[in-house]
C-alpha cells in the first residue's frame, strides 16, 4: 500500500510539471520520451531509499502512515486478557505488539476470534485488489476481442514483417503491434495505411502496454488516466507527421480526419486512425515548429527526480543495528552456577586471579598463566564472570580487557539473543508490558524501535529510542527493555562481544 502512494505520488509530480512545460511543444519525439521517462521513474523511485542523516516532513508522514497500518494489521494474533492490556505477536517482523482492551481483570490465554473487528487496511486493500482485477479483465477482453477480429480478417499482403488485413467489421483503420486492420473503405486510401504503418514502426502500441499497466494499476489516480490520453496524442502526432512528410496535401489530409471522426470501440487496445483529438491534431500541425532552446525545458526532470528521491528517503541510524531474528534457534539458559562479580570489590574478589587453577579466558580466549608484564591492569575487574560446580568452587573465569569493553560490533558471526529464543522474549514482553493508560485515552498506537546495546555478559545497556509515535510510548518500551533480564551475548570466532540490536514494539488497542 505504501508503494502504490509512493508510486502515485511520483507520477503526479513528474506529470504535472510536463503538462506545464513540454505539452504544447512540436517536440513529439521528446515528448514521448519524457512520457516514457515519468511512467518508468514514478514506478521506481519509491523502491530506492538513499541514506540520509535526518528525516524529511514527507518520510515522516510515510513513516506514521506505516505505524497506522502496521497498528491496524492482525496476522496470526495471540491475545492477553486482563490488566487493560493485550498482546499480539507478528511474525512478519517480529514485533511485540502491546493492545489495550478492556477485558476483564483475569489474565487468561485466548485465541482472538473477533470478527466484528474493523481493519480499515485490510478493506481497502481488498476492494483496491478487487476493483484492479476488473480493470484487467476488461482490458484483457477488449484485448482478446482484437486478436479475434484479426483472426476473421482477410490478409491484403506483408511489408517488412507486418501483416497488413482488411476487414468488413471495422469502421475506422487501427493497428497493434505487428498487425494492421484497414476497414473495407479505408483500402484505397494510402495516407492511412502510411499512418498505421507509422504507429507499427514506431512501436506505439509497447507505449500503450506500459500506459495501461500503469492507469489499470492506479485506476484510482486521474492523472494516470490523463497521462494515458497525453501519450494517444504524442502518437497520433508522430503518425500524422510521418503522413505530411510523404507530400500529401495538409488540408485534403485534415478533411479525411474529419470524416473519421467517429471512435472505434477497441481504443485501450489499439492504435486507431481516429483516436486522438481531432481538433488538437489539426492544431498541431499547422502550429510552427518549437524553437529548439525550449527542449531544454526537459531538465525539470533531474532536480524533481532528486526532490522524490530525498523525499521517499529512509534516514538510518549509525552504527546500523541488528534486527530480531525470525528465530534464534537456542534454548540455553544461563547456569544458575554462572555469574558475574565485581572483583574491584572486597567483598566479591575473595579469589585472586594471578593465582587461579581453573579455566581462565580472557575475551573469550583460553590463556595459561603465569603470564608476563602486569597484565592484570589491562583487565575490567567489575565484570568478572565466574562458572562454579555444584560444591561452589570457581571453576572457569571469563575476563574482558578494557579494550575490548570499548568496541560495539554492528556485525557478528553470532547474534545477541533472548534466553530461549523469539518465543522466550515474546512471552516475558507479554507478561511485562503495560499499555500507558494516558496513551489509551489519547487513542495513541504505533510501532516504537528501541536500540539498545548488549554487553558481553548479556546485561541491557545504552537503550534509547529510533522512532516513535509518542513520548508515551517510548517511556514505556524504555521500561520495559531495561529490565530485561540477561541476554545471551554476540560473538565473533570464539569471543563474546558487545553488540548493538534493534528492537520493534508495536502498541495497538482494538477497534470497536
Amino acid at each position: 500500500m505504501i508503494y502504490l502512494i509512493k508510486w502515485a505520488l511520483a507520477l503526479t509530480l513528474l506529470y504535472s510539471l510536463y503538462g506545464l512545460t513540454l505539452r504544447r511543444e512540436t517536440f513529439h519525439t521528446l515528448n514521448r520520451a519524457v512520457l516514457l521517462i515519468i511512467l518508468v521513474t514514478s514506478a521506481v523511485l519509491p523502491l530506492f531509499h538513499i541514506p540520509l542523516g535526518h528525516e524529511t516532513w514527507i518520510s515522516q508522514g510515510f513513516e506514521r502512515l506505516e505505524n497506522a497500518l502496521a497498528a491496524d494489521s492482525a496476522p496470526d494474533e495471540t491475545f492477553l486478557s486482563g490488566q487493560s492490556t493485550q498482546i499480539r505477536r507478528l511474525h512478519d517482523d517480529d514485533a511485540a505488539i502491546a493492545q489495550s482492551s478492556s477485558c476483564n481483570r483475569t489474565i487468561t490465554m485466548q485465541q482472538s476470534n473477533n470478527p466484528g473487528s474493523f481493519h480499515w487496511p485490510t478493506v481497502f486493500m481488498g476492494t483496491y485488489t478487487l476493483v484492479t482485477i476488473a480493470f484487467w479483465l476488461a482490458y484483457l477482453h477488449s484485448l482478446v476481442g482484437f486478436i479475434r477480429l484479426i483472426r476473421r480478417s482477410t490478409l491484403i499482403e506483408e511489408r517488412d514483417r507486418v501483416h497488413i488485413l482488411s476487414s468488413p467489421e471495422l469502421k475506422n483503420s487501427c493497428s497493434w503491434m505487428r498487425w494492421v486492420l484497414l476497414a473495407n473503405e479505408d483500402g484505397s486510401t494510402p495516407s492511412i495505411l502510411t499512418h498505421e504503418l507509422a504507429h507499427v514502426r514506431l512501436g506505439h502500441s509497447w507505449d500503450k502496454l506500459l500506459c495501461e499497466l500503469t492507469c489499470r494499476t492506479l485506476w484510482f489516480l486521474p492523472f494516470a488516466w490523463m497521462l494515458r490520453e497525453d501519450m494517444n496524442d504524442v502518437h497520433e502526432f508522430e503518425a500524422d507527421r510521418a503522413v505530411l512528410r510523404t507530400g500529401i496535401d495538409i488540408r485534403a489530409y485534415n478533411q479525411l480526419l474529419i470524416l473519421k471522426a467517429v471512435r472505434p470501440g477497441l481504443q485501450p487496445v489499439v492504435n486507431a486512425f481516429n483516436q486522438s483529438r481531432i481538433k488538437k491534431r489539426i492544431t498541431m500541425m499547422f502550429k510552427p515548429k518549437s524553437n529548439k532552446w525550449r527542449a531544454a525545458k526537459v531538465l525539470y526532470l533531474l532536480p524533481v527526480m532528486a526532490f522524490a528521491l530525498v523525499a521517499f528517503a529512509k534516514p538510518i541510524s549509525s552504527p546500523t543495528p541488528l534486527s530480531l531474528p525470525v528465530s534464534v534457534g537456542s534454548s540455553h539458559q544461563l547456569s544458575a552456577s554462572t555469574s558475574t562479580l565485581d572483583f574491584t570489590k572486597p567483598s566479591e574478589s575473595n579469589v585472586s586471579i594471578k593465582e587461579f587453577y581453573g579455566v581462565l579466558r580472557i575475551d573469550g580466549e583460553p590463556v595459561t598463566l603465569p603470564l608476563s608484564g602486569d597484565w592484570l591492569n589491562d583487565i575490567d575487574l567489575s565484570k568478572v564472570t565466574v562458572t562454579k560446580d555444584e560444591q561452589g568452587n570457581i571453576v572457569q573465569m571469563d575476563l574482558r580487557s578494557k579494550a575490548a569493553n570499548d568496541s560495539i560490533y554492528d556485525v557478528v558471526e553470532v547474534m545477541a539473543g533472548f534466553p530461549g529464543g523469539n518465543a522466550a522474549c515474546f512471552e516475558w514482553l507479554r507478561q511485562n508490558i503495560h499499555y500507558p493508560e494516558e496513551a489509551v485515552t489519547k487513542k495513541i498506537q504505533g510501532r516504537v524501535l528501541v536500540q539498545f546495546v548488549v554487553e558481553r555478559d548479556g546485561s541491557i545497556v545504552q537503550a534509547k529510542v529510533l522512532k516513535s509515535p509518542d513520548e508515551l510510548l517510548s517511556n514505556e518500551a524504555l521500561r520495559v527493555i531495561n529490565q530485561m533480564p540477561a541476554w545471551d551475548p554476540a560473538k565473533v570466532g570464539n569471543k563474546t562481544v558487545r553488540s548493538h540490536f534493534i528492537l520493534p514494539i508495536i502498541f495497538k488497542f482494538p477497534q470497536k
